[in-house]
C-alpha cells in the first residue's frame, strides 16, 4: 500500500489462490487499524495468531479469510513514511519470526527505493 500524498491505498496485490491474476481491490479488507498503527508507529506489526486476538478476531476481513500469521511493515522513503508492506500467512500462526521480520523489513527498504525514486 502507498499513501502518494493521502491515505494508504491498494498499489499491488498478490494471492497465491488467484494464481497470479489480479485481485479485486474492492474485496481487500484488510483490518485498517493494523495498517494506521504500522503509520503511527513507524515499526513493524507482528500479530502471531490473528484468529486467538480478541479485538481481530471480530474483524469482518478475519473473519472472512481466517488468517492465522499478520505482518505489516511500514515502506520508508527519505526517512518518512510512504505506504506499508501488509503480508498474511493462513496456514499456521506464529510464522513471522524475528529475523524473517528483519528480511521483509531490508526488502520493504529496497522496495521503497524502487518504487519511489525521483
Amino acid at each position: 500500500m502507498l499513501s502518494r500524498g493521502g491515505p494508504l491505498t491498494v498499489a499491488a496485490v498478490y494471492n497465491h489462490e488467484s494464481r497470479g491474476e489480479a485481485t479485486d481491490d474492492a474485496q481487500l479488507e484488510i483490518p485498517r487499524a493494523l495498517i494506521e498503527h504500522v503509520g503511527v508507529a513507524d515499526e513493524a506489526l507482528v500479530v502471531d495468531n490473528a484468529l486467538a486476538d480478541p479485538e481481530l478476531a471480530r474483524s469482518p476481513y478475519v473473519q472472512r479469510r481466517r488468517p492465522r500469521a499478520l505482518l505489516c511493515v511500514p515502506l520508508r522513503h527519505r526517512e518518512r513514511s510512504v505506504g506499508a508492506l501488509y503480508l498474511e500467512n493462513t496456514l499456521t500462526a506464529g510464522v513471522f519470526t524475528r529475523a524473517r521480520v528483519e528480511l521483509v523489513e531490508l526488502l520493504a527498504t529496497q522496495a521503497a527505493l524502487a518504487l519511489l525514486v525521483d
